[in-house]
């Protein structure tokens, strides 16, 4: 099947003085066959508008099917041709052409092949597209088709014959211009465009939908915030040829508009599906009530905003920040190029920023959010500034990271939020206050001297460069070091203590190893050398016991522990340790968290 076998694109240049002559003209010309190759005479052939709704000429083919029609530049026509016993078809032409091109004519040559209304292809995209798409082509300086436009045609061509739902309305704003607000129809499951439009000066749009497809109907306006509806238009199998029409207006909201939730937007303004009862397509009332519910619901969210701080000036790129309201994930980021941060809370809530990077304590600060709805529009933004504090140090208290580093509060009569200060002075004292817990063995003279290697236990593979922080009974840091390239590491250890071994290493889980160097009576004072420890650290994707190791179980848990074994003389590994752990993992119930979608 072919409508369109010979084009021929032409040029005339006139070189005489221009303020004297009319501007210029496209002059079509071709024949009209059949697809059987026969000239086709007395065919009709309408010149119309863009919308196809105005006529302005018809001229018909004479007894050789030929034709000749002249179009003024800057403009868009469809130039329509019907005949009995053949199917009406359409080409379109965009006549704008460069300023400097004006005063030239230019030759546009086709043949038009009418496709016999007995044979079987889908008319209905006959209807609707043109068969051929002309513009001005620069580079080559003179009018050509759109062989795109022409492809999408023939594959139109080859699909079913399905109706579509002629949308229009109003698009509205009590307070603003609803002109050139786009209108974009996707296809939900491939995201193919299927049709486009753009408001006028009083907001009505016009645009079709096919059937049998999930639909959505976005539209954008700068000025104001971008909705959306989606439409189900599968019809019974005895209709899917029939167009429907809808009637279907929206209202916008302005962007400035502070007194709605945002989080509403990323819900449908309404759900169009096909009522059976009455054979037509319909909204669904409870999906505009639920938008309406949410538009004009409370908590909103006020913006968080500060900087990472340390001592040592590390980057902090990476650091994971965790926005929660009781059990409820509101919100999650990670800083991707600075140290300074940006995230919402929620209003009317107690909420708890939680900060967590690799090598740094996970801290968090709570912020009372709760107020008055006239006061939040006093309290939107809030800065604050975060310290972060390296696990490798030993003048801290790690145990003071269980409370809050700070808190704030909305204050009525400074209209903002404060510091509560006793919550910030208990943190500092904790971080400083160091209680040791002495052990009541005496003091030994002996060491334990270690040589062994960093391992990943699923892959029983090496972990080279991996850092090793060796804490005290009350898992404060006593020092830390680095495996070397080869994962192999040495380390001495008091006899007679209780120490833990921290392993840290990108992508892993921070693993705890646990030592007791007590010794029998008599060992104490001697130094025991021991070599092919095997320090095994978890990684993130682990799988262990049929399930993948949680992060929350890690947490002061040992995943392997020593002791002195007296009958053999040496440190060997408690097999219990790891299975425990083990069965904790396959036991594991995570704490019931609600994830916000936004």
């Amino acid at each position: 099947m072919l409508l369109l076998v010979a084009v021929i694109g032409l040029s005339v240049t006139v070189t005489f003085d221009r303020l004297a002559l009319p501007e210029g003209k496209l002059i079509f010309t071709g024949r009209v066959l059949n697809d059987k190759g026969q000239v086709l005479d007395s065919v009709k052939i309408s010149l119309r508008d863009s919308s196809n709704r105005r006529t302005f000429t018809t001229y018909y083919t004479d007894k050789r099917g030929k034709f000749k029609i002249k179009l003024d530049y800057g403009q868009v026509r469809n130039v329509h041709f019907e005949v009995d016993g053949y199917v009406a078809m359409f080409a379109r032409f965009e006549t704008e052409v460069p300023s400097s091109k004006i005063y030239n004519d230019y030759y546009f040559d086709a043949r038009i092949d009418l496709l016999n209304d007995t044979m079987d292809f889908n008319k209905k995209t006959i209807a609707r597209n043109a068969f051929m798409t002309v513009r001005f082509n620069s580079s080559l300086d003179h009018f050509a088709e759109s062989f795109n436009k022409q492809m999408t045609f023939f594959e139109q061509l080859a699909k079913p014959n399905l109706g579509l739902i002629k949308l229009r309305g109003y698009v509205r704003d009590s307070l603003l211009d609803t002109i050139n607000v786009r209108l974009s129809a996707y296809d939900m499951n491939t995201n193919e465009v299927l049709d486009t439009a753009v408001t006028a000066y009083d907001g009505y749009y016009e645009m079709e939908v096919p059937l049998q497809r999930e639909v959505k109907v976005q539209l954008e306006s700068k000025e104001h915030y971008a909705v959306y509806t989606t439409m189900k238009t599968i019809v019974p199998t005895k209709l899917v040829q029939k167009d429907f029409e809808l009637n279907k207006s929206f209202d916008l909201i302005p962007r400035d508009n502070e007194d709605v939730n945002r989080q509403a937007f990323a819900l449908p303004v309404d759900a169009v599906v096909f009522d059976s009862s009455k054979t037509t397509f319909s909204s669904q009332p409870k999906v505009v009530e639920k938008f309406e519910e949410v538009l004009n619901s409370f908590p909103k969210t006020i913006k968080l905003a500060g900087k990472l701080n340390n001592v040592e000036g590390r980057d902090f790129v990476g650091t994971t920040i965790m926005v929660k309201d009781g059990n409820r994930l509101i919100n999650e980021t990670k800083l991707d190029s600075s140290n300074s941060f940006e995230v919402e809370m929620p209003y009317q809530s107690i909420v708890h920023v939680n900060f967590k990077t690799t090598g740094y304590h996970e801290g968090f600060i709570s912020y009372n959010t709760n107020m008055s709805k006239s006061e939040m529009h006093n309290a939107a933004q809030l800065k604050t500034d975060v310290e972060l504090y390296n696990k490798d140090r030993t003048d801290i208290n790690a145990k003071a990271f269980e409370f809050p580093m700070a808190k704030y509060y909305y204050d009525k009569k400074q209209k903002g939020f404060t510091s509560d200060t006793a919550i910030s002075n208990a943190f500092y004292k904790a971080l400083h206050e160091i209680k040791v817990k002495r052990d009541s063995t005496p003091a030994a003279a002996g060491f334990l001297v270690l040589t062994g290697s960093v391992k990943n236990p699923a892959t029983n593979k090496r972990v080279p460069e991996a850092k090793l922080r060796v804490l005290d009974a009350q898992k404060n840091v006593l020092s830390y070091f680095n495996a070397d390239k080869r994962a192999r590491f040495n380390m001495r250890l008091n006899l007679n203590r209780i120490y833990y071994v921290e392993l840290e290493s990108p992508g892993y889980h921070n693993t705890l190893l646990k030592f007791n160097t007590h010794v029998s009576k008599g060992k104490e004072n001697t130094d025991i050398e021991q070599d092919g420890l095997e320090a095994l650290i978890i990684h993130e994707q682990d799988i262990l016991a049929g399930k993948p190791v949680p992060a929350e179980l890690m947490k002061d848990r040992a995943v392997t522990s020593f002791y002195y074994a007296e009958e053999e003389g040496i440190f060997v590994e408690d097999l219990s340790t790891f299975d425990n752990f083990r069965i904790a993992v396959e036991n594991y119930k995570p704490k019931e968290i609600e994830k916000i979608e936004e």
